[in-house]
This record gives C-alpha cells, sequence and structure tokens, in this order.
C-alpha cells in the first residue's frame, strides 16, 4: 500500500527527503514515472539574452559597427583557412539561479534532462540572436573542428587544356609554391621528357621544311598549268583536201580518171578499164580514183590490181615502191590489154622472188585473164625468154597469140613491168623515160 502512494506523489515536487527510501533508483525506474506523469515546462538553463537594439527598415552599417559574423553550414566541410575572426568577448553571463531546496542524494528525471540538456562546460563563442537548436549545432561544429588534425592541403585538380599547357612557365610555380604545387612530383618525369621531345622534333621539321621551299628567299615551284585535253574529233571537218596527181613513170599519151565516190564502189570502178576506147598502139594511163566526202586518194597499182580480183603476192608487194607507179591501158585492132610500171627498191632481189613466182602465175592473175577473153590455159608448160631493145622479157604464151603473161625487170631504171600482151609490152618499154 505504501508503495502505491508512492507512485501517486509528483515526481518533481517530491523534494522531502524519505527516511524510509535508502536505495537510490535506477535511470529506468525514473524514466518509467516520466512516463506514467506529465512533467511540467520547465525553464531552459540558457542564458538571458540581451536586448538587441530596434533596426532601422533599412539598415546601415557604419565603419565602426563590426562586420557581421558568417556561421558555418551545418553538415559542410570546414577548411581551416575558410574559419572566421573569433568575435569580440561578450559580456559575463550572469550566474544560473540555484534551486533553495535541496534535492534528495538520489538521482531523478530532473537531473537527467539536466545533464541532457545544458551543454557541457566549455568556452563558446556567444553570438547574438541564435536559437538555442543553432547554437548546439554551432558548438557541435566548434567541438569537431577542435578535434579534426591538420591535414595536407589538397592539390587543384587541373583540367586536360591545363595539363596540356603545363611547361615552363608553370613549372617554376610547381616548384615553389602556388596553383602548381606539387605537380612536379606528381607528374613523371618520362611524360615530361616525351613532350620535350615532341616540340623539339616538330621544330626541327618546321626549320628543315621552312630551309628546304623558302631558301635564299625562293618561293616553291609552282605546278605548270596544263592546258585541258580534248576529245580526238571523229566527226568530218569539212571537205578533205584534193590528192596531188601522181608522176607516170613511163611516157603516156593520154590520162582517163575513173571515179568512186564510195569505198563499196570501187571494184566496178576499177573493171572500167577493160571497156576503155583509147587510140590504137598508144600507152594509156587509167587512174583510179576515191572521191568520199571523208577520203580522197589515187588508188597504188597494187590496190587495182586487188579490185580486179588479181592481187600481187605478197613476195613480191615487198619490193614495189607503191607511189611511183602508172596503171596503162593499151589498144591493138580495137582489143583492149592492160598492164603497169612500178618502181622497185632491190631489183636483183625482185628478179629472184619472180622465178618462183612463174609457177602460179596463170592462177593468180586469172579473174584478169579472163575478163580479156582468156578461155583455155597456156599453151607452154614454162615462161620462156624474150629481149625487145636489149631489154630482157619473160612470156607465158595462150592459144591466142595477143594474149600473153609477160614481165621484164629494168635493172637500170629500177622498174618491174607486166602486161598482157607481147604488143603492149614492147610499147612499155619503148615509152620508158
Amino acid at each position: 500500500m505504501a508503495q502505491n502512494n508512492r507512485n501517486d506523489e509528483d515526481i518533481l515536487t517530491a523534494g522531502q527527503a524519505r527516511p524510509d527510501e535508502k536505495r537510490i533508483r535506477t535511470m529506468q525506474e525514473d524514466l518509467e514515472r516520466a512516463k506514467e506523469h506529465v512533467l511540467p515546462d520547465l525553464p531552459l538553463a540558457t542564458p538571458p539574452l540581451p536586448k538587441q537594439p530596434s533596426r532601422p527598415e533599412t539598415p546601415v552599417i557604419s565603419e565602426e559597427s563590426p562586420a557581421p559574423i558568417e556561421l558555418p553550414i551545418v553538415g559542410e566541410e570546414t577548411k581551416p583557412e575558410a574559419v572566421p575572426p573569433a568575435p569580440p568577448e561578450p559580456p559575463q553571463t550572469p550566474p544560473l539561479p540555484q534551486a533553495t531546496e535541496s534535492l534528495p542524494e538520489e538521482i531523478s528525471a530532473e537531473d537527467i534532462l539536466s545533464a541532457v540538456t545544458e551543454p557541457p562546460q566549455q568556452k563558446e563563442t556567444p553570438t547574438t540572436g541564435f536559437s538555442p537548436e543553432e547554437r548546439l549545432s554551432y558548438s557541435q561544429e566548434e567541438s569537431d573542428k577542435k578535434t579534426v588534425a591538420p591535414s595536407v592541403p589538397e592539390l587543384p585538380v587541373l583540367t586536360p587544356e591545363e595539363m596540356l599547357s603545363f611547361g615552363e612557365e608553370a613549372l617554376p610555380q610547381a616548384k615553389t609554391g602556388g596553383r602548381f604545387s606539387g605537380i612536379a612530383q606528381k607528374l613523371p618525369m618520362k611524360m615530361v621528357a616525351i613532350g620535350l621531345g615532341v616540340l623539339l622534333v616538330m621544330g626541327g621539321l618546321g626549320i628543315v621544311g621552312y630551309s628546304f621551299f623558302f631558301a635564299g628567299g625562293e618561293e616553291p615551284p609552282q605546278p605548270e598549268p596544263t592546258a585541258p585535253t580534248q576529245p580526238p574529233i571523229t566527226g568530218p571537218i569539212g571537205s578533205p583536201e584534193e590528192p596531188p596527181v601522181p608522176e607516170a613513170v613511163l611516157t603516156v599519151q593520154d590520162t582517163t580518171p575513173l571515179i568512186a565516190n564510195d569505198q563499196r564502189a570501187l571494184s566496178s570502178t576499177a573493171r572500167r578499164v577493160y571497156g576503155l576506147q583509147v587510140p590504137d598502139r598508144a600507152v594509156h594511163r587509167a587512174l583510179v580514183k576515191l572521191d568520199t566526202s571523208t577520203e580522197k586518194r589515187y588508188l597504188s597499182v597494187s590496190e587495182i590490181m586487188e579490185q580486179l580480183g588479181a592481187p600481187l603476192a605478197p613476195n613480191l608487194a615487198r619490193y614495189l615502191v607503191e607511189s611511183e607507179s602508172t596503171f596503162f591501158v593499151y589498144s591493138e585492132n580495137g582489143t583492149v590489154r592492160i598492164g603497169f610500171a612500178v618502181r622497185t627498191s632491190d631489183a636483183a632481189a625482185l628478179r629472184a622472188e619472180l622465178s618462183s613466182w612463174e609457177a602460179n602465175a596463170e592462177q593468180e592473175l586469172a579473174s584478169a585473164l579472163e575478163a580479156l577473153g582468156k578461155t583455155q590455159s597456156a599453151a607452154t608448160p614454162r615462161f620462156q625468154d624474150n629481149t625487145h631493145n636489149g631489154t630482157p622479157i619473160r612470156f607465158l604464151n595462150f592459144p591466142d597469140p595477143n594474149l600473153t603473161i609477160d614481165y621484164a625487170v629494168v635493172e637500170s631504171k629500177n622498174l618491174f613491168i607486166l602486161t598482157t600482151s607481147r604488143g603492149s609490152m614492147f610499147a612499155a618499154i619503148d615509152a620508158l623515160p
């Protein structure tokens, strides 16, 4: 019963010592009692704040008034160099009022609350106008500052541009102190050596290039401008020039031109020589000409024989000078015979080739001989010899006495003569210049 009466008493007003209580209550018991009873509002043991003068609406700070004290933000790390100067000593705080009544020797809830709320007895920097929470946080930061050991100042963090530009102007600062203090110890010397080496190489290349291109004040050679190339013109440009009339290697009585206006008409134009009407027993020259919008020229002896279907053998044509030749027509008693005279480059070699050619002469000249009236084979199996005015002649007769194969090599004139009758051979030899 006595225990229940004790629980009903107010723990804050029980200032009288109880003779029957001989033990010290525990903190757990006091906390349980505090939960059961509501404690009255007790004044905190804080010094009274001095009166602050009323401030005008627009504050004006005079030169004599001290600068406002900047307080650090709670939780922010404060560097030693950023601590503001200590404010002037505040006025003495009046002593706290002492309780008139003596508390019992036991530890009560009031003692616990005062121990928790009262700050530790240490010298604090008093401020004006601070709330208890700000004062407690500020004192906690000050205590933290006192326990933090001085550390080595941190090195500045360099950007890539500053690292690349680190050179002679930053190196002295790195050695003596400043923004780049301590960089020389952290930057490897190998990197510095590589950077200097690159600079030296680039400088050397620049000097060599300058001396190579601009030595002696000469300008570098400029490439010569090239004229734009034009594609070859394949279309006709006007009318081709008129070719000169070739000179005759024989003395001729007259000349008849035979003109073909198309490449495909050359053969029919050349065959017109078989029907030419010329004076009897006269050497008459015939010129076959190609005259088109793109080409104008006279045909050579070999080309005329090819158009007549009786091309000359290649082993004979290689000794002939085609630019000096004459194709002629000879008439005997109204019968037309053909022949030609051409310059030779080697008369002796040509004569040797003609000896081999005799075996195939009738076959190679068959188309021209048939156009002239040949109906049967040669009357003799081989060529025979003859002469006229001292010129040796080789001939092959056919049944018609006016149709033969005669040839002669005039070495004194370097001429090769080929005709289709004995009369035309004699007339050609007589027409030599």
